[in-house]
């Protein structure tokens, strides 16, 4: 991290993903080592994301409702992993999986099935098109 310089890494590098478990000593010192320059965020079961402090998906969802005057009660989303609790702190209606991590799901206004199991098909069927019953997933059947 000592070698990396904020300003080029910033203006030419989006994401770096690293394939890593919760016990790596890595996860200890990581947050420790990058300061206020950059930010740590996990985004699945193996990997974390180390992003620039604005690089986060509400802030990308907060532009995208601006741009088209949309209203926070007008957006649902869809999450499962750290990485989309600051797209929750923008939306209306906040759905996570039910393999979720516990603070996501303690987050969210409704849980849905795993993501393997068609959960943002019966998600969007149950809470947005309000037709539970109505969904089949084309892939799986469910």
């Amino acid at each position: 991290m000592e070698d990396i310089d904020d300003e080029e890494y910033c203006g030419n590098c989006v994401d770096i993903s690293v394939t890593i478990k919760d016990t790596d000593l890595l996860i200890t010192i990581s947050g420790a080592s990058m300061g206020a320059s950059f930010q740590l965020v996990r985004s699945g079961e193996y990997f974390f994301d180390i992003l620039d402090l604005d690089a986060t998906k509400g802030n990308a969802l907060k532009q995208i409702a601006e741009k088209f005057s949309f209203k926070k009660e007008e957006i649902a989303v869809l999450g499962d992993s750290y990485n989309d609790l600051s797209m929750f702190d923008r939306s209306g209606l906040k759905i996570a999986v039910k393999n979720s991590y516990e603070k996501v799901i303690d987050a969210a206004d409704f849980v849905t099935d795993e993501n393997y199991n068609c959960g943002l098909g019966k998600a969007i069927y149950k809470y947005i098109l309000k037709e539970d019953a109505g969904f089949n997933c084309p892939v799986c059947g469910n």
